[in-house]
């Protein structure tokens, strides 16, 4: 189920990278299916969801996923599915715990946007 969950996870990353969003969105819900326990497959749906514009569900999933493993990446899709929620203290506090995490640098210039968003 873990390399099941996995290579479904990396197939859901690269469809949203290619802007294929029911196919992203079928391959992380396919993770999370595998292994329900597997943090990043939850990450992945959340900024899937994010990406269709559907906050509320994406705040939700990147949620579940903090609550079984935080990371960097989890709290960024927090941060953004709060802000584009209107949540902007949720976005703030999102965006500090994400900080905490020293993101890889890709992830850090997402934070960088959004706390510029905030005004931070």
């Amino acid at each position: 189920a873990g390399a099941q969950a996995e290579a479904a996870t990396a197939r859901a990353l690269a469809a949203l990278t290619r802007g294929e969003h029911d196919a992203a969105e079928e391959a992380a819900r396919e993770a999370t299916f595998a292994r329900p326990d597997d943090a990043r497959a939850w990450a992945a749906l959340a900024e899937v969801v994010l990406a269709r514009r559907r906050p509320v569900e994406a705040l939700a999933r990147a949620r579940w996923s903090l609550g079984l493993a935080p990371s960097a990446w989890a709290w960024i899709v927090a941060a953004e599915a709060a802000w584009s929620d209107g949540r902007v203290e949720e976005a703030e506090a999102a965006a500090a715990a994400a900080a905490g995490l020293a993101p890889d640098p890709a992830l850090a210039r997402r934070l960088a946007r959004l706390r510029e968003q905030l005004g931070e």
